[in-house]
């Protein structure tokens, strides 16, 4: 490798982009050093352990220090590459600051979610929202590469920003298939099999998952049916109150924040993701096909990208409980109807698609096309 990449990164806490970081991280561990400017979290001690994470929490408790302006300037003039992941306005800034010290390294903003100015723009102050807004656009001005993570991302800034074809890259986020695991044959299941349902992701109003408390209420009166909620965020205590007061207090499990999410995925016979934003991506869904589970998800973002229609999963076109039943609904009828074998084939082959090595092969001949370019 002819190139070494400094990642930025807000914190090392658990999220999609912290999971695709250490992903990146086990499988590239000597070119890319991955730094948590404002917090540490239990992704980037895992980083540290292969030796490419780098913590600047000690240089004070405030966004922007002088220190922490040195030490980040200090460990990027080792790196060739300057690539940040996360949006908020400070890291940003302290991507800005780089591109203005350090003019001849190569920067590449990762773009992982759709863009929209309802939801970037929505400071309760007028001013915040200017200077996101002006930064915004800065930052992709001053680039060499905008890489997406899916087209529907791509679509979302280009159309608002006009960015040029020859700054942009899609790039998929992927997993680690699952080659030990594989789902035991079921061939048709019998009516009384209880059928488990697994969401995993933050419980925020966005994500749906009152949606899918709905949706398992409605599917409780025709089918056998248990839901693991995998998981934490500020719903998590309203969606307790909605399961209790609907009576699901026997069906309905909230396991919390899980790191091992392979022990719930192994018993899942259903996997969904009822999100009601632009998702951009919804990496949980690869890693729920990995294990051989078809999933249910609404059609937003970059999702269909995904999921291919009664292939691998199913479709809502409304963001509805309602709808979500019917989907689910149309699986179980599928699981009695003996094709969860050929659905399950169908997952494996979507998770080796968007696997990690793809994801790394993508970011290494983008890379290489910088460090190359004259």
């Amino acid at each position: 490798m002819a190139y070494k990449v400094l990642n930025l990164l807000s914190d090392g806490g658990v999220g999609g982009i912290e999971n695709l970081c250490k992903c990146i991280s086990d499988i590239r561990t000597e070119e890319n050093c991955f730094c948590c400017l404002f917090e540490e979290g239990a992704i980037y001690e895992e980083m540290k352990k292969n030796g490419d994470a780098v913590s600047l929490v000690s240089c004070g408790s405030k966004k922007v220090t002088k220190e922490r302006i040195r030490a980040l300037l200090s460990l990027a003039k080792k790196y060739d590459i300057i690539v940040v992941h996360h949006s908020a306005i400070v890291i940003q800034f302290y991507y800005s600051l780089l591109k203005f010290l350090l003019p001849g390294k190569k920067y590449v903003l990762v773009a992982h979610s759709c863009f929209s100015p309802e939801f970037y723009y929505d400071y309760s102050s007028n001013f915040k929202n200017k200077v996101r807004a002006w930064l915004q656009k800065h930052v992709l001005n001053i680039s060499d590469r905008v890489v997406f993570v899916s087209k529907a991302g791509e679509k979302s800034y280009r159309d608002y920003f006009k960015i040029p074809d020859s700054k942009c890259r899609v790039v998929y986020n992927g997993v680690v298939p699952q080659t030990e695991y594989r789902k035991p044959k079921k061939g048709a299941v019998e009516r009384n099999h209880i059928f488990k349902i697994v969401f995993i992701g933050r419980l925020e109003k966005i994500k749906g998952v009152h949606l899918l408390i709905e949706a398992t209420d409605e599917l409780r009166k025709k089918y056998p049916v248990q839901l693991e909620v995998v998981g934490y965020g500020g719903e998590q205590e309203n969606l307790q109150m909605m399961s209790e007061k609907l009576g699901l207090g026997e069906i309905v499990h909230f396991a919390g924040m899980q790191r091992d999410i392979g022990k719930y995925l192994k018993t899942a016979d259903i996997f969904v993701y009822p999100s009601i934003c632009e998702e951009v991506f919804g990496i949980s869904l690869v890693e729920a096909m990995s294990y051989g589970v078809p999933c249910v998800a609404n059609e937003v973002g970059g999702i269909p990208e995904i999921i291919t229609e009664h292939k691998n999963g199913v479709l809502t076109s409304e963001k509805t409980g309602k709808a979500v039943a019917e989907a689910i609904a149309s699986l179980i009828e599928a699981y009695y109807e003996g094709k969860a074998d050929e659905i399950a084939e169908n997952c494996y082959e979507t998770a080796q698609y968007f696997s990690i090595d793809h994801t790394v092969e993508g970011l290494e001949k983008c890379y290489m096309e910088l460090v190359n370019r004259k």
